[in-house]
């Protein structure tokens, strides 16, 4: 490479970075209502080993958050949080964002608000392959896998064998009590 095409590329950058942070900062959640019913879907960081290797059928995460977003209860909502490491990527393209809050019944929340928080307040935590998953367990919160993890032989963690059985699990989930002694 030229030293002009690596300041040009250095430059390309910053400008998509900027570009779609100040977009996911216009149109993101920053504050969660306490009163309002949430399933979380925490976004993975792409390109990822977890969902390359590890879950190569669930790569698609727009993909994924539409089949929630389809199978959730009329009385909730669906918040699909960004990935604070996204940042070193410069950010999802503003489309993607775009896609995800045209859903019915979904928000964008903002990288930058608390996973513990959001957690605490959910009813009930959907993750491709990720520890959201095992956090949600310390918080007395269940949760839905993907793909099979170390920790997925929790019994408040339910592995989902197909994507068609997401409505009727999500159903069950969320009555599901967390047993405090696993």
């Amino acid at each position: 490479q030229t030293k002009l095409k690596l300041i040009l590329s250095g430059l390309s950058y910053f400008y998509k970075r900027k570009k779609n942070e100040r977009f996911l900062e216009k149109i993101s959640v920053k504050q969660i209502d306490k009163k309002t019913k949430f399933i979380l879907f925490p976004l993975h960081f792409q390109p990822e080993r977890t969902l390359l290797i590890s879950a190569p059928y669930y790569n698609n995460q727009l993909e994924i958050i539409t089949s929630i977003a389809k199978s959730i209860p009329i009385d909730c909502m669906l918040f699909v949080k960004e990935h604070p490491h996204m940042i070193t990527h410069g950010w999802r393209e503003s489309s993607y964002y775009k896609k995800i809050i045209e859903l019915p019944n979904v928000e964008l929340i903002h990288p930058n608000v608390s996973n513990y928080e959001m957690i605490k307040q959910s009813s009930l935590v959907i993750s491709i392959f990720g520890t959201t998953a095992l956090e949600a367990s310390f918080f007395q919160k269940p949760s839905i896998l993907f793909v099979k993890t170390s920790y997925s032989y929790l019994s408040s963690i339910h592995v989902l064998s197909s994507i068609h059985e997401l409505s009727d699990v999500i159903k069950k989930m969320l009555t599901k009590n967390v047993n405090e002694s696993e």
